[in-house]
C-alpha cells in the first residue's frame, strides 16, 4: 500500500513507535530526525512526499484531505499490544513560584532531568519527581476502563 498522502490517529507511544519504525522501512522519515523515533506523544501523523509530519490538533486531523488509515493498515493488522505500564510517565515538578513542570518517559529521564534542574536558575522551589500512573482511559470520549489500583505510600517527610 502506497502510504503518501496519508494521515493516522495514533493512541499511545507504543503504536507511535511501531508506525514510525514501519514507514522507516518504508523510506518514509522525519524531516529533521531522519529515522529515530520522536514525537511518540502526538496523536496525530501524516506521511507526505516521503516524509512523517506530526501534530495534535484534532481539528487540523478531521478537515486535513489526505486519506485516513488505521495503525492496523499500516501495520499489516496488527497492532501493538499495550499494557497499562507501557502508559506511564514521569514528571519533574518545581514548587517554586514559577510551578514549572517537565513530563518525560523513563525513570531514567526523570533522574537525568532533577540532576540538571537542581542547578537550573530557571526552576526554583524543592523540584519533585512523580511517576504518573494510568488510571482511566477514555474511549471514544464516553466510555472507561479501569486499568488497576494502585498502592498508595506516604512520602516520607525529612527531619528537619
Amino acid at each position: 500500500m502506497n502510504f503518501n498522502n496519508t494521515k493516522v490517529r495514533i493512541s499511545n507511544p507504543k503504536e507511535s513507535e511501531a508506525v514510525q519504525n514501519k514507514m522507516f522501512s518504508l523510506g518514509i522519515d522525519w524531516r529533521d530526525c531522519g529515522k529515530e523515533v520522536s514525537n511518540t506523544n502526538e496523536p496525530f501523523l501524516y506521511f507526505e512526499d516521503g516524509r512523517i509530519i506530526h501534530d495534535d490538533s484534532e481539528v487540523t486531523f478531521n478537515t486535513d484531505p489526505d486519506s485516513e488509515v488505521t495503525v492496523k493498515d499500516i501495520l499489516g493488522g496488527k497492532a501493538p499490544k499495550v499494557k497499562p505500564d507501557d502508559l506511564v510517565k514521569y514528571m519533574a515538578y518545581g514548587t517554586g513560584c514559577n510551578n514549572r513542570s517537565k513530563i518525560v518517559e523513563t525513570d531514567k529521564e526523570l533522574k537525568e532531568l532533577l540532576d540538571r534542574k537542581v542547578k537550573d536558575s530557571d526552576w526554583s522551589g524543592r523540584i519533585i519527581g512523580y511517576k504518573l500512573v494510568p488510571l482511566y482511559e477514555a474511549e471514544l470520549q464516553t466510555k472507561f476502563k479501569v486499568f488497576k489500583t494502585t498502592a498508595i505510600k506516604k512520602v516520607k517527610k525529612s527531619k528537619k
